[in-house]
């Protein structure tokens, strides 16, 4: 990335993710769809533990998004500065 910052994609050509729905899957233990009507497991942890991670180390999570087409997550650390 610009000025050395790492820069991580990752991509899914799944259902995607409403709108709406993006601050919610940001919780912990969050999950769009109920235990009775989802398809998938997990425990809803996955991408609130990453910008977790990703704030502490003075990064950003940022999500992209189209509903019936996938979803992008980007994880953007910061440069590396190496100290001497």
């Amino acid at each position: 990335g610009d000025e050395g910052a790492v820069i991580i994609e990752v991509a899914d050509s799944g259902i995607g993710i409403a709108a709406e729905d993006i601050r919610k899957v940001l919780q912990p233990f969050a999950q769009v769809e109920d235990v009775m009507t989802r398809g998938n497991e997990g425990t809803g942890l996955g991408l609130s533990l990453a910008k977790s991670l990703m704030e502490l180390h003075g990064g950003a999570l940022i999500i992209d998004n189209e509903v019936d087409k996938g979803t992008t997550v980007t994880l953007r650390f910061p440069p590396l500065r190496i100290l001497l």
